[in-house]
């Protein structure tokens, strides 16, 4: 995430994301996204769908890559990743000031341990 692209203020939330799912302003979300980089670093987002209306706009997508880094206090495990990810944004002002994600966490864990 880029600081032009967002408001200062952006709120991110997700079921991943703690205390109670929503993180605040550019650099919260660029650590969260730096996490994930770092397990994943060879990851690909494939669109699968763009669905916009209003000041909102969504995208549906294939996430690939394979997890050489740890994540989400596991080690690396060498394998191969595919899950389906949904993200909504909020458009202000030609600003991103709110986001939403979504994940198939159980195929993503399920992958992962396999």
């Amino acid at each position: 995430m880029t600081s032009t692209a967002c408001s200062p203020c952006t709120r991110r939330t997700s079921a991943t994301t703690p205390p109670n799912g929503t993180t605040s302003g550019v650099e919260e979300a660029r650590a969260v996204l730096a996490s994930f980089l770092d397990a994943v670093p060879n990851f690909a987002a494939t669109p699968v769908r763009v669905v916009a209306e209003d000041d909102w706009f969504a995208i549906s997508f294939i996430l690939t890559g394979t997890n050489t880094g740890p994540f989400n206090g596991t080690p690396a495990t060498g394998r191969s990743i595919k899950v389906l990810e949904v993200r909504m944004f909020k458009v202000v002002d030609g600003k991103l000031t709110d986001h939403w994600g979504l994940i198939d966490r159980t195929t993503l864990f399920t992958q992962l341990q396999s």
